[in-house]
Order: C-alpha cells, then sequence, then structure tokens
C-alpha cells in the first residue's frame, strides 16, 4: 500500500483514500489535495505542512484549505495546500523604492525579494548577465516580478519541495525506464495546435543604453527570431518586459520562438504506481517515449507529475512535451516527412 503522510504543525497524518500531488517546470509551487472518508482529525488552515510519499518529502509549505462534506451515508474531509513559494504567488512584490538602480542578476533581485519570506534561492542553472536597472511594476506580486525578468534570460522558476524557489532550465538528466505503449503506458492523450505559433517574433525594447551603443540603437533596440514550421504569413510583435539591449531582444525573441514551437504539442501519459525503476518519477528529465498511436518514438521532456491515488490505486500522470520547448533555441526546419510533432 502507498505510503501518503502529511505531517500538519509536526503532527502526522495517514490513511488518506483520495490523494493529488503536482510538481511542475511551469509552475512555483507543487500543490497537494488529500482526502479521507469518514471523521479525521481537524487540520488548521494555515498550518505548516510537509507531504512526504513512500518516505520522500515532495512537498513543504503550508495548509491552505480544509474542506467537510457530509450527508445521510457520507463524510468526507479534504486537506490541500501548495509549497511555502505559493506566497510568491500570491503577495505583492516589495523592496526598498521598487528599483534596481545598480545591476544586479536574477538571483540576486529573487534574493532581495525573498528576504522576508525566509524561502532560499537556489541555483540551478547559468541565470544569465545582470540586469543594467530593474524595478516592481505597479501591483506586481513577487511571481510576476520574477518571471518578468526570468522570461528575458530564459530561466524557469519553480520549487524543489523543500520550501525553497529553484531557478532552473530545461535539464539533460534522463529517467532510465521508457514509456512504451502497451507495456507501461496505461492511458494516453495529446493534443497538437498551430493556434499558438508565429512564422516570426520580433521583440521591441528601449535600452538603457551603453559606451557601446548610440542614442539611436538604444531607441531602437529589437531582434527577430522565426519558426520555419509556419510556412504562412503569421508575425508577432512583443515589447520586452523590461528595459533590454539587442542581445537581450534577441534571446527573449527565440526563448518565445522556441516555447510557443515547444508548447504546440502535448502529451500526457498515465501509468502504474509512483516509481520507474530508479526512483519516483519527476519533472524536468528526459523520457523515452514509444507509442504508434501518438505517432512519437524518441525523447520528450517531463514537464509536470501528478502522483495520484484513490479507488484505482496508486498512479502517475506525466505531462511531455518536446524538449526545445524549454530551450532558448529557435525551432528546427520542418522534417520532409509528415511528422504531427514538428
Amino acid at each position: 500500500m502507498p505510503d501518503v503522510v502529511l505531517t500538519a504543525n509536526g503532527e502526522r497524518f495517514a490513511g488518506w483514500d483520495r490523494v493529488r500531488l503536482t510538481r511542475s517546470i511551469e509552475a512555483l509551487a507543487g500543490a497537494f489535495e488529500v482526502g479521507v472518508s469518514g471523521p479525521a482529525a481537524w487540520i488548521p488552515p494555515g498550518a505548516a505542512c510537509t507531504v512526504a510519499l513512500d518516505g520522500e518529502v515532495l512537498l513543504t509549505g503550508w495548509v491552505d484549505q480544509v474542506a467537510v462534506r457530509y450527508g445521510p451515508s457520507s463524510h468526507q474531509v479534504t486537506v490541500s495546500g501548495r509549497d511555502r513559494t505559493g506566497d510568491l504567488v500570491d503577495c505583492s512584490a516589495a523592496y526598498g523604492s521598487g528599483q534596481w538602480r545598480a545591476p544586479r542578476t536574477l538571483d540576486q533581485i529573487a534574493r532581495d525579494l525573498l528576504r522576508p519570506y525566509g524561502i532560499e534561492v537556489v541555483v540551478d542553472a547559468d541565470v544569465g548577465s545582470a540586469y543594467p536597472s530593474a524595478a516592481i511594476q505597479a501591483g506586481e506580486t513577487v511571481f510576476e516580478t520574477l518571471d518578468r525578468l526570468a522570461r528575458l534570460r530564459g530561466v524557469l522558476l519553480t520549487s524543489d519541495g523543500l520550501g525553497r524557489l529553484v531557478l532552473t532550465r530545461a535539464s539533460s538528466r534522463r529517467i532510465a525506464t521508457p514509456l512504451v505503449r502497451g507495456e507501461n503506458i496505461l492511458e494516453a492523450d495529446a493534443t497538437i495546435s498551430h493556434k499558438d505559433r508565429h512564422s516570426a517574433y520580433r521583440v521591441l525594447a528601449q535600452s538603457p543604453g551603453g559606451d557601446g551603443s548610440t542614442p539611436e540603437q538604444n531607441a531602437h533596440a529589437s531582434a527577430a527570431a522565426s519558426d520555419p514550421g509556419v510556412a504562412r504569413h503569421r508575425p508577432l510583435v512583443i515589447l520586452a518586459e523590461d528595459r533590454a539591449d539587442a542581445a537581450a531582444c534577441r534571446a527573449r525573441a527565440e526563448w518565445e520562438a522556441a516555447v510557443r514551437y515547444g508548447r504546440s504539442a502535448r502529451a500526457v501519459v498515465t501509468v502504474q504506481g509512483w516509481r520507474h525503476a530508479d526512483g519516483l518519477w519527476a519533472p524536468n528529465r528526459l523520457v523515452r517515449v514509444r507509442d504508434e498511436w501518438l505517432r512519437l518514438d524518441g525523447d520528450m521532456l517531463v514537464v509536470a507529475v501528478a502522483y495520484l491515488l484513490d479507488e484505482q490505486g496508486s498512479r502517475t500522470q506525466l505531462t511531455l512535451a518536446r524538449p526545445e520547448a524549454y530551450t532558448p533555441a529557435p525551432p528546427p526546419a520542418p522534417k520532409e516527412e509528415a511528422d504531427p510533432w514538428s
């Protein structure tokens, strides 16, 4: 029997018959929902908590909500919450005057913003060069400020399950166990769309200027990237989220092209249990997929993982996307043979 333990305010709670815990490289905070049929001990909203699956802590945060429902023949209690980084999604950004006038890197700005929350920042990849200056825009949450700046550097914001903010990029780490139709794939669905892809992306920004650039160049900083997989004329102009020079605009344009290309095709695959041969399924890992019904035979990136437990037993839902979706490089040219995933 899979072991799920919610520890709240130092007290352990087990015996849950409904569990859903999600982690994603597209979400700043992991989330959980656990439930039990019948009366249960009271767990107060706002309690500090951890959630462990088979003894491994996958979430460190707070209980957001407790719901109780009963009728003549039923009684259900559901507890839900998020990682500590969930506060960064909800709360307004604040730092001194709201501006950084001296050059600061993304991780330095993150530490400035997270200091009041006591949340540690982990740098798991190159975060790029320092921003000449930066500022909080009116009404932004902490996440919105960091996400806006991270897009300029092609950096992903996520959590590690231990209550820390992680600055990362798409990983090259690999899961040895392949996903194969007819073997370990219980069910799957895929969506392939060109709706959000464009033939060309141009990013415009006003640069703060520098010794090696003219006022004219600074006032019209821009760069472009293309998606050769979109044959018809579909241009998109984007205003950079912050002040940027031509190099930053180019990186931002390539990021937009790559992300839209990669996210235009996704698969959700369900497998039995929470583990592969070497441990728990985890996001930001490469996995080989062989499924002729989805017309997939190659490496995919695990974008999100949902650990499930209910009357059907323990299962894992894996959201898969092209690895290029999170790599700041232009999309490849389409293959000569028709390929729905290109």
